[in-house]
């Protein structure tokens, strides 16, 4: 069921899938609990980001949700997060995986404000749950 929820509305398009590539996050001094992974999947209509955060900070506790983005090349993905948590899954302009490998991916609070980075590696296993 895990696996489902993180394939959200792309999971008829994903399954039969493997992951290509995937990315791997930790977070700065300013988010040294940030962690977090991504998996990226090609399919004939773009590829699909899939991403789970944890760690992330929380600046007012009692905030229901605070927006984050994640930053690949040009294009920036709204993260959602609750209590520190989030996920997501897009299917982004990149008509191929292999085209984002070896890119970096950073995670930043408001406009500007870097709170973690990861690298988009290629991968031949999923990597949720290591």
């Amino acid at each position: 069921m895990k696996q489902q929820l993180k394939k959200g509305a792309y999971e008829l398009i994903l399954t039969g899938r493997t992951p290509c590539a995937a990315v791997r996050f930790s977070g700065s001094t300013q988010a040294p609990a940030l962690c977090g992974t991504a998996e990226c999947y090609e399919t004939p209509l773009g590829t699909v980001i899939c991403a789970e955060l944890s760690g992330l900070p929380q600046r007012d506790a009692a905030a229901q949700y605070e927006v984050f983005l994640l930053r690949l090349g040009e294009e920036t993905i709204p993260l959602y997060a609750r209590k520190g948590n989030a996920w997501c899954a897009i299917m982004t302009r990149a008509s191929a995986a292999s085209g984002l490998l070896r890119e970096t991916v950073t995670i930043v609070r408001g406009a500007s404000e870097p709170i973690g980075v990861g690298t988009v590696n290629p991968t031949l296993q999923p990597v949720y749950g290591t």
